[in-house]
């Protein structure tokens, strides 16, 4: 039995042993007391590297080699790779995961997953009404005003993604549920709205697709005469077309203030020699979708339009919400205006997480750090 004498522990006894084991003690039985106790040390931690010897090069091959089915480079990936080359070892080599909260609300990440679904169900269900998949906005008007089926594509997007398929009525939702069922609700119908007062007619393509990869080719960290395929694959949340422009978006339910807000002038803002705090992540994240899907013989010589698309700004929109901005014009031909930059950054990137002589090491930015969930093994905690 265990029990912790500080007196700033949490619980009730606040650093007491429990009268269970007070009776135990003076009831007579052989007891054997041990104590632990943590030593302060005042030297510096030392910096968690990871060199890259075989076995890791082995790992990072077996992670991402288009051989293997169901691997790929994903963005999300590649910006953790460019925050910091440690975190994005021990995450998406390493596989570690962040510990297990007991918190059974609903996290960021769930969230998104939820909000994401609800898009997907409700604009399918639009662009089921015809053959040609034309979203009109008469029909988005209609539905915007038919709460019960907007409300129910909601609860499927619950019951899907969150229930495990079991259908729970919403009387039944905790507070909590209940407070992200209306916030995905709220956000929704901004986005119906915008379509609707904005971007209507529009050809409604495809939604959180899988369908589109292509793959960069390295020099083979342990055979340097041959050749490694890496596969580029994402998620990606809405093709659509208009006036022969096809719209790759992504949608964001976080903020658009901060680094992220500011579009980007130059391609190299996306891809800093080091980690820097005005890094366009999201950017990047869209501009490598485009540049998957231009290379897909199916919209080669397309013009293509990457777009960002954040909640939080939805509740007023504007029609500089309908395509992104690049060096102060909207992205409406990412081929033309940046694909081949955005093509050589990507490379270079690749080229660089594949190098066996660059080692997996820490940010030097320790503010990253703060809310990192490998912080205290890394040993570069603020």
């Amino acid at each position: 039995m265990v029990y912790n004498s500080n007196a700033d522990a949490p619980g009730i006894g606040k650093g007491q042993i429990s009268r269970y084991l007070m009776q135990l003690m003076v009831s007579g039985s052989d007891i054997n007391r041990l104590t632990l106790k943590s030593e302060r040390s005042d030297s510096e931690p030392q910096t968690l590297t990871v060199e890259k010897t075989v076995p890791v090069v082995e790992k990072l091959i077996g992670k991402y080699d288009i051989s293997r089915e169901k691997s790929y480079l994903s963005p999300s990936a590649l910006n953790t790779y460019m925050d910091c080359r440690l975190k994005f070892y021990l995450s998406q080599i390493a596989r570690l995961k962040k510990p297990d909260e007991s918190d059974t609300g609903i996290d960021a990440l769930t969230f998104g997953t939820l909000f994401h679904k609800s898009i997907e169900i409700s604009y399918e269900s639009l662009a089921s009404m015809n053959s040609k998949r034309i979203i009109t906005r008469e029909s988005l008007e209609a539905l915007l005003k038919d709460h019960k089926r907007l409300e129910g594509f909601v609860e499927q997007a619950f019951m899907e993604e969150y229930f495990d398929n079991k259908r729970i009525a919403r009387e039944d939702y905790s507070g909590i549920q209940s407070i992200n069922y209306n916030v995905i609700i709220k956000y929704l119908r901004q986005i119906l709205r915008m379509d609707a007062q904005l971007y209507a007619p529009f050809t409604y393509m495809e939604s959180e697709s899988e369908a589109f990869s292509d793959y960069m080719e390295v020099l083979h960290p342990l055979n340097p005469t041959s050749k490694l395929k890496v596969r580029l694959q994402g998620i990606i949340d809405r093709i659509d077309s208009k006036d022969d422009i096809i719209r790759i978006v992504d949608y964001k339910t976080g903020s658009s203030r901060g680094s992220n807000k500011n579009k980007p002038k130059t391609i190299d803002e996306l891809f800093p020699p080091t980690p820097a705090k005005t890094r366009k992540s999201h950017a990047f994240q869209i501009m490598y979708y485009a540049y998957i899907i231009s290379r897909h013989e199916k919209f080669k010589n397309k013009k293509l339009a990457p777009v960002l698309l954040y909640t939080s700004s939805l509740s007023r929109p504007t029609p500089e919400d309908i395509y992104y901005k690049f060096a102060g014009e909207p992205l409406t031909d990412f081929t033309r205006q940046c694909g081949s930059e955005f093509a050589a950054g990507l490379q270079s990137l690749i080229d660089e997480i594949f190098n066996p002589d660059t080692d997996f090491e820490p940010t030097d930015d320790r503010d990253a750090c703060m809310f990192c969930d490998f912080a205290s093994l890394c040993g570069r905690t603020p």
